[in-house]
């Protein structure tokens, strides 16, 4: 099925309180080390092989450390302009993307889960584009944690 260009937003803000002491204001959770990447970095991975346009949001506070981490990878940083939590940057980012795509599909993903099994993530991320093109609906993935 042919689809609109999809543009992927990394959510990468945050205030580095979650995971304290590990996480600072400047260094929080996604920027943290699994292996020898970030978990900013591991997301990246994920959606790199997809194509498309890819996206972070982030603070003024943490754009340089992710602008140097990611390098050429992303097309665009997009930097808030008061960080207030998640509903404002996906309204910051859509605001932005309808600018330039009135037609665009979005994907937001959090810049700190992290997905082992990215072949199945892939998979549920085709089935929910395809049926947002063809609905024209929002939807939600997720999964059921079984630990913390």
């Amino acid at each position: 099925m042919n689809r609109r260009e999809v543009y992927y937003v990394i959510l990468a803000g945050g205030s580095g309180e979650r995971l304290w002491p590990l996480s600072r204001r400047h260094h929080p959770k996604q920027l943290l080390l699994l292996g020898e990447k970030s978990l900013l970095e591991h997301t990246l991975e994920r959606i790199m092989p997809r194509g498309g346009h890819r996206w972070i949001v982030t603070t003024d506070g943490q754009q340089e450390i992710i602008r140097n981490m990611v390098g050429n990878h992303v097309e665009h940083i997009l930097v808030e302009p008061v960080s207030r939590n998640t509903a404002p940057a996906i309204i910051l980012s859509c605001l932005s993307i309808q600018q330039k795509d009135p037609h665009a599909l979005v994907v937001f993903l959090s810049a700190d889960h992290y997905v082992p099994e990215v072949e199945k993530f892939n998979t549920f991320l085709d089935h929910a584009l395809d049926f947002v093109s063809t609905h024209e609906v929002i939807t939600l993935l997720g999964l059921k944690p079984t630990y913390a």
